[in-house]
């Protein structure tokens, strides 16, 4: 009787990686903290990021399930080449229906997404709405469409987010945009911390935030109009 075969197994090595190795692995490949992805192209398919993951399907399946997608401080636009419109690069990741359905369990949003970003993301990850905790938003930038222009971007951001229930931090880049603190306060009664940078000229209103226990970038000046209550 002739010895038996061992099945072989046909995957590669590096998917037999556990997942805790391979998600390590990949920070040092990825431009994730250390890395800074600089290339001069604005073409989605060109990113490094795409490039690593075209490995195979089983791969990207594996890449879309590692926790670094949800840690608090990952950056998920930093993974995108720099002339790469945020917009355009998100719109590319939310094809892969696995990394949505991973990026819902994220509930902090560190980088800071214009408008356009924020809509894409609000409907493309199903428990954006219902987990998001931290959001970092720029009302203006260089991308903004002429279609934002007829209606203050402030309240298209504020239609976006008042549907955040667990919303606790919350940064707007505003530039020269108006700010409403009673609109904020209405909105939003649970933030904890609250960051405006940009001019102070046009926040205007009452902020009466119950839980407010950190605010950032308001200038002393204007800190005596802003009443808490």
């Amino acid at each position: 009787m002739g010895k038996r075969r061992i099945p072989r197994d046909n995957r590669c090595f590096i998917l037999k990686l556990t997942i805790q190795l391979l998600s390590e692995t990949l920070s040092y490949l990825l431009p994730y903290k250390q890395i800074e992805v600089t290339r001069w192209t604005k073409k989605v398919s060109d990113s490094l990021f795409r490039s690593g993951r075209a490995v195979c399907r089983q791969f990207r399946v594996l890449v879309a399930q590692l926790p670094f997608w949800y840690l608090p401080d990952f950056d998920v636009l930093r993974l995108k080449s720099q002339f790469v419109k945020d917009v355009d690069f998100l719109h590319n990741l939310c094809t892969d229906r696995d990394i949505t359905n991973t990026l819902q369990r994220r509930t902090d949003w560190p980088e800071l997404m214009n408008i356009a970003a924020l809509e894409l993301v609000r409907n493309s990850v199903a428990l954006f709405r219902e987990n998001a905790k931290s959001v970092h938003l720029e009302l203006v930038d260089r991308y903004t469409t002429s279609m934002l222009q007829s209606r203050p971007r402030f309240d298209i951001a504020m239609n976006h987010l008042k549907s955040c229930p667990c919303l606790s931090s919350l940064s707007l880049k505003h530039g020269y945009e108006a700010i409403n603190l009673d609109a904020l306060t209405e909105e939003f009664p649970s933030l904890e911390i609250l960051e405006l940078p940009g001019s102070t000229k046009n926040i205007y209103g009452t902020l009466g935030l119950q839980n407010l226990r950190e605010m950032g970038h308001v200038d002393v000046e204007v800190s005596i109009y802003l009443e808490f209550s």
